[in-house]
């Protein structure tokens, strides 16, 4: 018995010393599991809280940008991509209308009303064509290239009238008719 009391003794300490080191590794585990448990808290927290800011900027930021009933301004001007105005809403001539360019800034089309009458007028390239409505008269001319108007449309209340004018602003043409 001498002999076996030493053996037992030593399988006891390595049981004694395989408890603590288990121990130990159970506790270092534990550890480790309440801190990751503890880290993963407070990232949820974070993305909670994160989302909820979000929401709140973007449920704030649509409620800004809700659509207006009236927007008012003196003038509006869309430019191309260099900047040059192509077509200005606002104050032309003595009225109000709209007007558009070319690329290289010319006047090509307007649809105006002012004091003494609403006017509508297109041109391109060598002419163009103008209407107009002013109190007691309407009329249309067709323009040559220079902007002198080569036939006219004039009609009034008591007559109508047809022109057809030269380069020289000439009449060549003329055809009142009486009511």
């Amino acid at each position: 018995m001498v002999t076996a009391a030493p053996k037992y003794r030593a399988k006891n300490r390595q049981l004694l010393l395989l408890n603590v080191l288990h121990r130990r590794i159970l506790v270092t585990l534990e550890q480790r599991i309440g801190q990751l448990e503890k880290r993963c808290r407070r990232l949820t927290g974070m993305l909670m809280g994160t989302m909820a800011v979000a929401t709140f900027l973007i449920l704030g930021g649509a409620a800004q940008n809700s659509a207006t009933s009236s927007l008012q301004t003196q003038k509006l001007e869309i430019v191309d991509g260099n900047g040059g105005v192509r077509i200005r809403l606002g104050k032309a001539d003595e009225g109000y209308g709209v007007v558009i360019y070319d690329e290289q800034g010319r006047f090509r089309a307007t649809l105006t009303d002012a004091p003494r009458g609403a006017v509508m007028s297109v041109s391109k390239g060598d002419g163009g064509i103008k209407l107009m409505a002013m109190e007691g008269v309407a009329g249309l001319s067709v323009r040559d290239s220079t902007g002198n108007p080569r036939a006219v449309v004039q009609v009034t209340q008591d007559k109508a009238e047809i022109a057809l004018r030269d380069q020289q602003n000439e009449t060549v043409f003329s055809a009142p008719i009486e009511k």
